[in-house]
């Protein structure tokens, strides 16, 4: 087990120069192999419709689902003891909280950019796509929609309290990934149903149960398997958020 095994320090070194490496990497494969999987599943049910915020704005929500996933995984797993609490202070979660709220502001912009182009150019075959989404009886699921994914986490996490109170954090959370589900419902439905087919079925909820189920299944088995916390990893930088803030004569009130 320990061939080829350099050292404590050694190995710390060699995985971070690593993980930098790879990181980017990653994100820019991501981007691209979203961005194909937006135009070959969403955009090709519209033949005539085209869209170049499309890419951007399917993997952003993905992205920000994750971000929202966590926050509710992580407050959870906050209750059931202190080895989280210590890992992921108040510091962490405003942090969390920040990014959700920073991305629902991106996700209003993608939205809005893609919207105001496609009103300004009067392009019949552009508009289609709106029109689909705009009437009924889609338009109050589009509302919806619009509530869940920005006015929700926009109005909710615009303080620092709610970002750091983990109930409120992970209430929002749910609202905010629920929403992003119905995005993705949205993308697809209106292109590819007649009117008086329902608009929410037995059948897409039982999908989405399902791959919820297992989403679970897959923490519960990764939490039993290995350890929450690395133990061997040592604290960076032991100042906590609590101390920064006394020490700025700030409150969290």
């Amino acid at each position: 087990l320990s061939r080829g095994w350099l050292g404590q320090e050694v190995e710390e070194v060699v995985s971070y120069r690593r993980m930098t490496r790879l990181a980017p990497a990653f994100v820019i494969v991501y981007a691209v192999v979203m961005s194909m999987l937006s135009y070959d599943w969403v955009m090709s049910l519209e033949p005539h419709w085209f869209s170049t915020m499309m890419g951007p704005w399917f993997f952003m929500g993905a992205f920000w689902s994750g971000i929202a996933a966590t926050a509710i995984t992580v407050t959870f797993l906050k209750r059931e003891g202190d080895v989280l609490d210590k890992a992921m202070g108040r510091q962490q979660l405003h942090d969390l909280g920040k990014l959700t709220f920073a991305f629902s502001v991106f996700w209003a912009y993608l939205f809005f950019a893609q919207y105001l182009v496609i009103w300004y150019g009067k392009l019949p075959w552009e508009q289609i796509w709106i029109i689909h989404r705009a009437e009924e009886p889609w338009g109050k699921w589009s509302a919806l929609l619009i509530v869940m994914c920005f006015v929700v986490p926009f109005a909710g996490l615009i303080g620092r309290k709610p970002k750091m109170t983990p109930w409120i954090f992970r209430s929002i959370a749910i609202v905010l990934l629920a929403g992003l589900w119905l995005e993705k419902h949205l993308m697809v439905a209106p292109s590819v149903r007649s009117a008086d087919t329902p608009t929410l079925g037995v059948t897409e909820l039982v999908v989405a149960l399902m791959f919820l189920g297992i989403f679970l299944y897959t923490i519960r088995w990764f939490l039993s398997t290995f350890p929450l916390i690395q133990v061997w990893q040592p604290m960076v930088d032991p100042e906590t958020f609590e101390v920064e803030m006394a020490a700025s004569g700030m409150s969290y009130e």
